[in-house]
């Protein structure tokens, strides 16, 4: 939940204090998945810095960086990229974090994919 709200100081206590940075909920969401979901860009980078679980999916095959190119969250998408995040993980509707950006017009975060797509 403190990755969701963004609530930086108290995740950072929770993870210094050990606890599991990969526990899902009954989504199969991980602290990862939703901190970018919600565009919180700099709890992103503390779980992967941390050694969070980049590419996991949840029950709908969404991973952390579907979810913040389908909300729009160019900085969250930067943050996943830097971080290795793989472009090319589908989710169970064949949906690719570019398909997802594409379909709401994100032009910034389709550039940014497509660049990472050209490497």
């Amino acid at each position: 939940m403190a990755a969701y709200f963004g609530h930086g100081d108290i995740l950072r206590m929770l993870l210094n204090a050990g606890a599991d940075l990969n526990v899902r909920d009954n989504n199969l969401d991980s602290a990862l998945i939703l901190a970018a979901q919600q565009g919180n860009a700099k709890e992103v980078q503390a779980l992967l810095h941390m050694g969070a679980n980049i590419n996991f999916t949840n029950k709908n095959g969404d991973s952390a960086l579907i979810h913040a190119a389908r909300n729009g969250h160019a900085t969250t998408v930067l943050a996943l990229l830097a971080g290795n995040a793989d472009a090319k993980i589908k989710n169970s509707n064949e949906e690719t974090a570019l398909i997802a950006a594409e379909k709401r017009g994100y032009a910034k975060i389709v550039n940014l994919l497509k660049s990472v797509k050209s490497r």
